[in-house]
């Protein structure tokens, strides 16, 4: 049998290399003029479909890898492209994604010319150095019930204690640029939300929304709320979402003026809500669903796999949705509404949730602990600095995250 070998490296997900060697059979293969001895992968289709999660031994990564279908894309040595279907169907059973030398065998056609190469493809798998989470900084504050941070790394904390009741801009080294205090009767905030412009939002225990300028005076208030608002978010156009003790979603236009209310978990309260890039909205509720609701305000699907009340939820670029709550798991939901994986890691309530341009999620909980995900639902690495719980996670561009906490301190961890 007549070999041709073609080298795939690739990196994948930040945490693996994958190195393809494919062999082709002389029935399946390419005039030898016309067929190149060796090809360098430059670039790989469908990323996302033959994403090769980091996991932890005895974790559910060969169910991950099985399930993957997608394109890969060959530039070869005489400047022509090879594509194929590739599928993870000869996953060996001892594979968990860990160890450095680990392969295994899939089958995809792949082509050249419009012929068929090969269709027996060797997977070796190198991990490469995983990053582990370092303390940058301590923001010494009240309680903080909400961060949020920018595209320019300033990051902004509500605060909800005894002692103040204060919406803070923090610099990117850790240092107080301004703080907001309308008047000495707000009693606290619990959520705060940054748009792209550097415009603040924040929502409160007084039931009121607030839209704050970049220098940290007030705009506008939205009082329509009749309870405390638990969560606000705002979407790339500045419209602003709430969501309330008093059981209602509400779209606010970037004037101050209630576009439509959604009441789609009952007379429940809304803990959370989050937006996605087309402006549909996720919620999270007392009522333990986590619910999608379109950007006209109807309801497209309600998620019901939670047992207790669903405390966070967000949302990543491809619309899969994660949900986090009193029953100490973690929920990946697909852009249908469909639950794909769910993390049991924590024996405690998970408060807060955010997830990165490459579908890593973080978590914070009431055993005090941050944890990092990997977009196939395997813990990563987790940080455990805070004495008490925490309350938000934020994570910006660059993969620094941030933390408020019941400990009154606002923390910047970088991973290196």
């Amino acid at each position: 049998m007549d070999t041709k070998r073609l080298k795939i490296a690739g990196l994948i997900a930040m945490a693996l290399v994958l190195t393809v060697t494919l062999t082709a059979c002389d029935s399946g293969g390419v005039p030898g003029e016309t067929t190149p001895d060796e090809a360098t992968v430059e670039s790989i289709g469908n990323l996302e479909d033959i994403t090769v999660s980091y996991g932890l031994e005895g974790s559910n990564v060969l169910e991950e890898l099985r399930s993957k279908r997608g394109e890969v894309e060959v530039s070869l040595s005489d400047g022509s492209t090879a594509t194929g279907k590739v599928a993870w169907d000869q996953v060996p059973n001892n594979f968990d994604g860990t160890n450095s030398g680990q392969a295994f065998n899939f089958e995809g056609d792949v082509t050249y010319d419009g012929k068929v190469l090969g269709n027996k493809v060797f997977v070796a798998v190198t991990i490469a150095e995983k990053l582990e989470p370092v303390e940058e900084w301590v923001f010494d504050n009240d309680h903080v019930s909400s961060v949020a941070v920018d595209e320019e790394g300033y990051v902004y904390s509500g605060s909800g204690g005894s002692e103040d009741h204060i919406v803070r801009k923090i610099s990117s080294d850790g240092t107080e640029i301004w703080k907001f205090q309308q008047f000495s009767g707000i009693k606290g905030f619990n959520s705060v939300a940054v748009d792209n412009e550097g415009y603040v939002y924040s929502g409160g225990y007084d039931g009121i929304v607030r839209k704050i300028n970049p220098t940290g005076a007030e705009i506008w208030k939205f009082d329509g709320h009749n309870h405390s608002v638990a969560s606000v978010v705002v979407d790339n156009e500045g419209f602003v979402y709430s969501g309330s003790l008093d059981s209602f979603v509400r779209k606010i236009s970037p004037a101050g003026d209630e576009i439509w209310n959604f009441q789609g978990h009952g007379p429940k309260i809304v803990t959370n809500v989050a937006v996605d890039n087309e402006g549909y909205v996720y919620s999270g509720g007392v009522d333990d669903t986590v619910r999608k609701i379109s950007p006209e305000g109807n309801e497209i699907w309600e998620f019901d796999k939670h047992s207790e009340t669903v405390r966070n939820v967000v949302v990543d670029n491809d619309g899969f949705v994660y949900s986090a709550g009193e029953d100490a798991t973690i929920r990946k939901i697909s852009p249908e509404g469909e639950e794909v994986w769910k993390f049991e890691g924590y024996n405690q309530t998970v408060t807060s949730l955010a997830v990165d341009d490459e579908g890593y999620i973080y978590s914070g909980s009431e055993d005090n602990s941050l944890r990092k995900i990997s977009p196939g639902g395997q813990e990563v690495w987790k940080f455990e600095k805070h004495p008490k719980s925490i309350i938000d996670v934020e994570v910006d561009s660059e993969g620094n995250v941030y933390t408020g906490s019941a400990d009154n301190t606002v923390r910047k961890i970088r991973q290196e």
